[in-house]
């Protein structure tokens, strides 16, 4: 076989490869979970159809960069809905120049629209993954910051009333470290 021959038959697998298998989004997963403990009905297999349809459709988030369902990649099915039948998941992967602010309101933008599928007859979707705990923590981390802080400044100001006695030089740290950090 020649050079040239090894060349083309490699190239025209390539294409073949990414015609058939879904690509390769170097991108934070949100893994979207439809349970039922019954087992997913109809009714359930339509919710997750119809949200698969809403990633992949016109209307979805703008952080979407690719998504694996049963519904997108019939192949995947054996690996994306558990043995029981009991639950399914969809990958959602956010696109890599999605990052902070963005990434956020993608996430909830996700969990706002599959909420409307929660809690309907035994069903329970929720949203989850790496894209989904990153964004959980900042949340919390995010709203402890101000609390640490105060506590952290009364606690210092405590200690340093004890240690010099005068409340003028006890506040004249914590002046000159809000001055400096501002």
């Amino acid at each position: 076989m020649s050079a040239a021959s090894g060349s083309a038959i490699r190239s025209r697998c390539g294409r073949r490869r990414s015609s058939r298998l879904p690509s390769r989004a170097r991108g934070l997963p949100a893994i979207i979970v439809v349970h039922n403990p019954a087992g997913l009905g109809a009714g359930d297999e339509a919710a997750a159809k119809q949200i698969s349809d809403w990633l992949v459709g016109g209307s979805k988030p703008a952080g979407i960069a690719a998504v694996v369902s049963p519904y997108t990649v019939p192949q995947a099915r054996g690996q994306l809905v558990s043995a029981d039948g009991t639950t399914m998941e969809i990958v959602a992967s956010l696109s890599a120049a999605t990052s902070g602010d963005s990434q956020t309101a993608t996430v909830k933008a996700l969990r706002a629209y599959t909420d409307s599928f929660d809690n309907q007859a035994g069903r329970q979707v929720k949203v989850t993954g790496p894209a989904g705990i990153i964004t959980d923590a900042a949340a919390i981390f995010g709203a402890t910051d101000f609390t640490l802080l105060l506590t952290t400044v009364i606690l210092v100001l405590v200690l340093l009333l004890a240690i010099y006695r005068s409340p003028l030089l006890a506040l004249t740290p914590l002046v000159a470290v809000g001055v400096a950090t501002a």
